[in-house]
């Protein structure tokens, strides 16, 4: 190896970009083209004064000692390879990312996080790309920064810590319009940022890589003691799969977890799903990952392997899928593979050279966190022995390095060797059956436990009972005692590695234990006195932030306490979860109470049904608690489409409020069994929501009030009433505006907008809606930015831009599938399918009418089937078929009386014209008795018909045939 720069040193890392493709495209010629492409990047290094560090396949490390050297390097050899004759198609494009440190030399090159970065930046770009760190272009000279280079902004790097600013080179005479880099952003994913790199981990991210990307591998499980960095390891295959084997990747941690039966609604949350009516949480999840390139990371699953069925059933119905999981134990299924994460490796005998210690994982990971706690910590010849011999001792488990790393802030090597070695002669670490490996953990927590301060141990013990992070208003709320300084002494647990610090962008840091750490606090927890105490007070404090978000998402801090909760939800399962151990049942129903809207809004009907029924099991002390906890669940229940169920809840809360003369329970009990007659078309329901109505008038209560006032101006909607309804509308908005809450405005807002755009008022309606997305976008309310996309792509079809309408509706119908929410699904597919017919693409519009079709029956939406049915009827029109089509607009018209669904005025207009052509294309006596025919269809003759017509045109249709289009046309673009 030639003489390698030492000190700051500017790395180039290079790869050409699909090598694989190329070699599959190019053949024999590929080694050839290689071999070039070798040649060239080594004279223009050598030109540079660079040295070739190491070179793999088709990629390259070099070195320079100046930055404008690598820069240059990097530009000559761009321009190489450009100006080259490749053979074949496709040209050879190299990608390239340039980095500048401070990195370790040893014998057989260089060691540290620079190293990784550099590669990193590298593997973000293009083909033909340069990609240049932060650090390196402040180095540059004013002239190259200002001419070559261009801020692209932050960007998450694999496996780094911190996102990284990052600059691409702009090169003369060459391409230099790239799309967006290729960083984890770019790709849907929730992967968890680290405070601190993984180290030593390349080889087993490799393996478990090529295990994922195996055909006939689906479900990978990394298994380990506690401490061995499974999750960690899975984490960093995440990002190296992403966007590479896998289209999205998904954590999903189940740490907080103890009952299987949440497992599904856990990763249903995690994905933003909300569930539809009609269907299990199991089926909306499987649904939405099928078809799809998709990875699931189930972290700490052995909390809850009962699970491993659930798992396996999501496996079976989504064939794309793949699932990663980590736990302490194998889930016991046949397709299971299972990866067991070996320590970190140490050196067994003596090395004297200290650069070569570096090279082993469990050294430098000791390394590199000593130095996070000392910066001024070095490997010397002195302290080597000592560092190799504390890995040894520690089993190579990372947790245990970790935790001993952190207080060479107070000991040196030897010091702490000496304590550690002393200490794990006296203990015997627990069970005597726990693994040896698990055992030198136990060890190493035992002893860093016994280095506490008294309050320090009691603080730790404390915070046993918070589940995930937490911020230190509650810590100090919990684990206060005698006016104990608890930010001293969080923050020193902190420094300690047993408790860690996790970032809040623009808020202050929460801090959270390793699951490892928090059993060994819960031991201690249970040998103090106080232990029930604690979990009392731990309860009582996410009651009261439960209660107060109950109030505040009326409010206009919606969004902040909606983060809140989401933040906090489990520790708040966790304390509706001992209340129910305690038998403490009516602290558990005001849980469920105050958290129920929360759950409407984000979608999570499951998980807020689970735990309202068990706390409803149970009676509590104080009977209009029960009564509203009733009136809770119900509107969840509704809402999932369980309107028996909710009907039977309600009647119940209605009879305990009123043997109880509670008028608040009364009008919610009212106003939810509206709701219901609402949605199952009974007769009663504007009577029981205008009985609601009086009481919340009465009580002047405004989010009462405002949200029967949106319930009658629907029903009016659907009986087509849009100026009544728009009145209720109006008055909704004034008092949400009152109130001022953000998501109830923005409903206000979008039934505002929806029913002037159904009146075909479309300059009237466009204020309304841009203001509700604006507030939907604030609130992250999905399924409410969909509904202003379809009523934005109603109003471009009511002025003739047919082309952008459907546009419109492409894109509000991929955010319902997205969501998995069938109703939406089902209306924008007949807008769709509509439009397209219109547009003269009635093939594409006929097989979205058909699945239109299909979804309205199997949810049985009448509307949705009211809208498809008209929509083949037109599609038989344009096919020719007059006769057929003014059957079935005469059936549609007779299915809407009987289900008292009229048709709003723009779409009256709209069908009119379908009708009117086709009186003109047939005689006046064929036209009667055609229409005659279709009004004695009965429903379900008019559904039959309209599958079995849709599927005809579906599969005979094509766009050249007699288009034949009436209503609007619109050129093809």
């Amino acid at each position: 190896m030639a003489q390698l720069p030492r000190g700051t040193v500017t790395f180039l890392f290079t790869d050409i970009e699909g090598s694989t493709r190329l070699l599959h495209e190019m053949g024999d010629a590929y080694e050839a083209a290689l071999k070039v492409h070798r040649d060239l990047l080594r004279q223009v290094v050598a030109a540079c004064n660079g040295a070739e560090v190491d070179t793999q396949g088709d990629a390259f490390f070099f070195a320079f000692d100046k930055t404008e050297e690598a820069v240059e390097a990097a530009v000559l050899g761009q321009r190489a390879v450009s100006d080259y004759q490749w053979p074949g198609r496709n040209p050879l494009r190299v990608r390239m990312g340039i980095h500048t440190g401070e990195p370790t030399v040893t014998d057989e090159g260089y060691v540290g996080e620079d190293v990784h970065r550099a590669a990193r930046i590298c593997s973000a770009a293009h083909g033909g790309q340069v990609l240049v760190s932060e650090v390196s272009a402040k180095l540059l000279s004013r002239s190259i920064r200002a001419a070559g280079l261009v801020d692209v902004g932050h960007h998450g790097l694999k496996d780094l810590t911190t996102p990284q600013r990052l600059y691409q080179l702009t090169i003369q005479g060459l391409t230099n319009d790239f799309p967006p880099i290729r960083t984890l952003e770019s790709r849907p994913n929730n992967l968890p940022r680290h405070l601190t790199s993984l180290v030593g981990r390349q080889e087993e991210i490799d393996q478990v890589t090529e295990l994922l990307a195996r055909e006939d591998v689906i479900l990978v499980t990394l298994t380990g003691p506690g401490g061995a960095g499974k999750t960690r390891l899975a984490v960093a295959v995440g990002a190296e799969v992403l966007g590479r084997v896998f289209d999205a990747v998904f954590f999903v941690d189940l740490s907080t977890l103890r009952d299987s039966a949440f497992v599904i609604p856990a990763i249903a949350q995690t994905l933003s799903l909300r569930e539809p009516a009609g269907q299990t949480i199991g089926e909306t999840v499987a649904d939405y990952l099928a078809g799809r390139r998709f990875l699931l990371i189930l972290d700490n699953f052995e909390q809850v392997v009962d699970a491993a069925s659930d798992v396996s059933k999501l496996l079976s119905s989504a064939a794309s899928l793949k699932v990663l999981a980590t736990s302490r134990q194998t889930l016991k299924l046949q397709v299971e593979r299972e990866f067991e994460v070996p320590p970190l490796a140490s050196p067994s005998v003596e090395v004297s050279d200290v650069s070569e210690l570096l090279r082993w994982p469990g050294v430098s990971l000791f390394v590199e966190r000593a130095r996070a706690v000392n910066s001024s910590f070095e490997l010397t010849q002195e302290n080597a022995p000592a560092v190799v011999e504390i890995c040894n001792r520690l089993d190579g488990l990372p947790l245990a390095i970790e935790l001993a790393a952190a207080r060479v802030r107070m000991l040196s090597p030897a010091a702490l060797l000496n304590r550690l070695g002393s200490r794990l002669g006296l203990l015997t670490g627990g069970p005597r059956d726990l693994p040896s490996r698990q055992q030198g953990l136990r060890r190493t927590i035992e002893w860093s436990h016994e280095l506490l301060t008294e309050e320090e141990r009691e603080l730790m013990a404390r915070m046993a009972v918070f589940s995930g992070p937490t911020d230190v208003d509650a810590v100090e709320k919990v684990c206060s005692q005698d006016g104990a300084d608890i930010l001293t002494h969080l923050e020193s647990l902190a420094d300690k590695s047993l408790v860690k610090a996790v970032e809040v962008p623009g808020g202050e840091p929460l801090f959270a234990m390793l699951e490892t750490i928090k059993e060994f606090a819960l031991e201690r927890l249970e040998e103090r006195d106080g232990a029930e105490e604690a979990r009392e007070r731990h309860a009582d404090h996410y009651l009261v932030v439960a209660e107060r978000a109950h109030a505040e998402i009326a409010g206009p801090r919606q969004v902040e306490w909606l983060e809140r909760l989401e933040r906090d939800q489990d520790n708040i399962y966790a304390a509706i979860g001992w209340s129910l151990e305690q038998d403490n049942i009516d602290r558990a129903l005001r849980f469920g109470t105050a958290l129920h809207w929360f759950w409407w809004i984000r979608g999570q009907l499951s998980t807020g049904t689970q735990w309202l029924k068990a706390a409803l099991a149970e009676t509590g002390t104080d009977p209009v608690l029960y009564g509203r906890a009733l009136v809770a669940y119900a509107r969840l229940a509704s809402d999932h489409g369980d309107f028996d169920e909710s009907q039977g809840c309600l009647v119940e809360a209605r009879t305990l409020a009123e043997a109880s003369d509670d008028e608040d329970l009364l009008a919610n009990a009212l106003a939810e069994l509206g709701y219901v007659a609402l949605r199952t078309g009974a007769e009663d329901a504007e009577k029981l929501t205008r009985q609601a109505l009086e009481i919340f008038q009465k009580r002047s209560d405004t989010r009462g009030e405002a949200i029967v006032q949106m319930r009658l101006g629907t029903l009016a909607t659907r009986r087509g009433d849009l100026e009544k309804a728009r009145g209720m509308y109006l008055r909704a908005l004034e008092l949400r505006r009152r109130t001022g809450d953000p998501w109830g405005i923005a409903s206000s807002l979008n039934n505002i907008g929806y029913d002037l755009a159904l009146q075909g008022r479309f300059e009237e309606a466009q204020p309304y809606l841009e203001e509700c997305l604006d507030l939907f976008e604030k609130v992250g309310f999905k399924e409410g930015i969909a509904n202003v996309i379809d009523t934005l792509a109603l109003i471009a079809v009511g002025r003739g831009d047919i082309g952008g309408a459907i546009e419109l509706y492409e894109k509000a119908l991929a955010m319902f599938r997205e969501m998995n929410y069938r109703t939406g699904i089902g209306f924008e597919l007949c807008g769709l399918g509509r439009a397209r017919i219109e547009f003269g693409d009635w093939r594409s519009g006929v097989s979205d009418l058909v699945e239109a079709l299909e979804l309205g029956k199997e949810i049985d939406d009448e509307e949705i089937l009211a809208y498809a049915y008209e929509g083949i009827a037109s599609a038989l029109a344009c096919s020719g078929r007059p006769q057929r089509a003014a059957e079935l607009f005469a059936a549609s018209h007779r299915f809407r009386q009987e289900v008292n669904i009229p048709l709003p005025p723009v779409d009256e207009s709209r069908v009119g014209r379908f009708i009117a052509t086709l009186e003109r294309e047939l005689d006046p006596a064929a036209f009667k008795t055609t229409w005659s025919n279709g009004v004695g269809m009965s429903g379900s003759e008019l559904h039959e018909a309209a599958i079995l017509e849709g599927r005809a045109l579906r599969s005979t249709a094509s766009r050249d045939e007699r288009m034949g289009q009436v209503g609007h046309r619109t050129e093809r673009v």
